[in-house]
């Protein structure tokens, strides 16, 4: 790879019309660090009239919908870090699109500015980036979608499907399609469209960057109560419920396959089943009583804290993941 130095992994390459800036979400990337430096030096030297396209890519997401946001290290604070970081750098300058993996599915935003759509100009073109995540030809599914969708993604297509991306391209037309390699179909496909001669105008994105009023993301639930839940409480009271279903089924089902061997079962529909199941155990059975003799007397968070975080939980999968899920059954 074209990178700085033998210990950089940032770069930049130009293919066809387009120009490809691969940046290191592992590594620092704030404003002043050395690879935040070599973004704005190299964005700033893109000649649009050679690529009339740009395109960044990242393992992180820079926008997304996972529910996972309490961490430093997590899924909604890297993307806050990265907005912070590279945002008004990207629209300024006209990025187009940025492909991300790390969260395995795909799904993709509306040309966004802060959390708002900016939707397309009087020609039809892009007025900001659009977001895409296409982590979905790898390791298992991961549909940890929030119960409401934040606003750069509402009503902007989400598959937690296997499958590839693709890209038809001259300097005119940038035509992505996403195929589902399971069902052999396309599933999602759009165009971006730039005229004949078409020219950065970094003023104009400057004026519609300060006409934006930011839409706020969904309030994530508290970071005490999310880890007692997920690495506490709800693996206790889940085996309550699942040593009997072992016991009772034996080593030649799917449900042990999943939780005592490498096998990964990646249907939609036993997936859904098996996490209704846990979740419908659970809500019979929890209150603070429960909790504290789980944890010996003394829980490990406010009761508030964890009832806020099971309850965000349950409706996530029970409600919108339920609903996307089941719209993957072939």
């Amino acid at each position: 790879m074209p990178t700085v130095t033998e210990r950089d992994m940032f770069y930049s390459i130009n293919h066809g019309p387009i120009h490809f800036l691969q940046l290191n979400t592992e590594a620092n990337f704030e404003p002043g660090s050395a690879q935040h430096d070599f973004a704005v030096a190299d964005l700033a030297a893109v000649n649009r009239s050679v690529t009339p396209w740009v395109v960044v890519g990242f393992h992180r997401m820079m926008y997304t919908d996972s529910y996972y946001g309490f961490t430093p290290t997590s899924s909604q604070v890297v993307a806050a870090d990265m907005r912070a970081a590279f945002e008004d750098l990207f629209f300024e300058y006209g990025v187009d699109m940025t492909w991300q993996g790390h969260l395995h599915n795909y799904q993709r935003t509306c040309p966004v500015y802060n959390n708002t759509c900016v939707d397309y100009d009087d020609e039809g073109v892009a007025r900001g980036p659009i977001h895409v995540t296409m982590g979905h030809n790898g390791f298992m599914l991961t549909p940890f979608y929030q119960p409401e969708a934040p606003n750069a993604f509402d009503g902007q297509p989400t598959f937690a499907s296997f499958g590839y991306c693709r890209a038809e391209v001259n300097r005119t037309h940038f035509n992505l399609q996403m195929l589902d390699s399971l069902r052999m179909e396309l599933r999602d496909e759009f165009v971006l469209y730039k005229p004949e001669g078409w020219q950065l105008d970094r003023e104009a994105n400057l004026q519609v960057m300060a006409s934006v009023t930011p839409v706020p993301f969904p309030m994530l639930i508290p970071i005490s109560g999310w880890g007692a839940v997920v690495e506490k409480i709800f693996p206790l009271l889940a085996m309550q419920d699942l040593a009997g279903a072992l016991e009772a089924f034996g080593p030649s089902t799917n449900i042990w396959k999943v939780l005592n061997g490498k096998f990964r079962d990646l249907e939609g529909p036993f997936m859904l089943k098996t996490v209704n199941t846990i979740i419908d155990f659970v809500d019979a059975r929890l209150n603070a009583t429960i909790l504290e003799i789980l944890a010996n007397g003394a829980l490990p968070a406010p009761a508030e804290d964890i009832m806020a975080s099971y309850d965000f939980v349950a409706s996530a999968w029970k409600g919108r993941i339920a609903s996307l899920i089941s719209s993957e059954v072939v």
